[in-house]
């Protein structure tokens, strides 16, 4: 079976999301990233504690200095939040450009010993035996070959006669059903 489908920047932005919360879900990240949290926010209830410490025990100061350094520190939270969220987006979204590697126009072919993605001079195959996960998202196949890498079917721009001779192919190979 043959057939080309366009890949995307909502179907890669799609694909780094879910690639994030998959690399994130596994143990020792998690246990990592609680780690590192847990060591973040001590530290900063350490940072406050002593400056409360030194507003108390200042004879000059009062609390309205404090209350000041508190909103300050609260603001630089939320900024740095904030600012984090903006470049993961921007980052997402530059990643990828078209024409490049990963958006435009694909031929994918399945095939009894695998299938392969080609676009504009490269071609790239799998074994039926590499593919580890398939999630369906938005109307977006991800058949997954490692935990932060895909191949990315958008089954939006296939015909339906196709979508279906590719959800048979890929129950009888894999055992995947939608």
């Amino acid at each position: 079976m043959k057939f080309e489908a366009k890949i995307t920047l909502a179907a890669y932005k799609s694909f780094s999301l879910l690639a994030q919360k998959r690399i994130g879900e596994q143990r020792r990240f998690k246990t990592k990233y609680y780690m590192v949290t847990i060591i973040h926010w001590m530290l900063l209830g350490i940072a406050a504690a002593a400056m409360l410490n030194f507003y108390e025990s200042c004879n000059s100061c009062n609390l309205s200095h404090l209350n000041v350094s508190v909103v300050f520190i609260v603001a630089w939270i939320l900024a740095a939040f904030i600012l984090q969220k903006w470049y993961s987006s921007v980052f997402i979204e530059n990643s990828a450009n078209d024409p490049g590697s990963i958006l435009g126009n694909f031929t994918f072919e399945l095939y009894e010993g695998g299938l392969s993605e080609e676009r504009d001079g490269y071609k790239s195959s799998y074994t039926w035996n590499t593919i580890t996960n398939i999630e369906k998202e938005n109307n977006i196949l991800f058949l997954f070959i490692d935990i932060a890498k895909a191949i990315i079917i958008p089954i939006e721009n296939i015909t339906d006669k196709q979508r279906q001779e590719l959800l048979e192919i890929l129950k009888e190979k894999l055992n995947y059903e939608l």
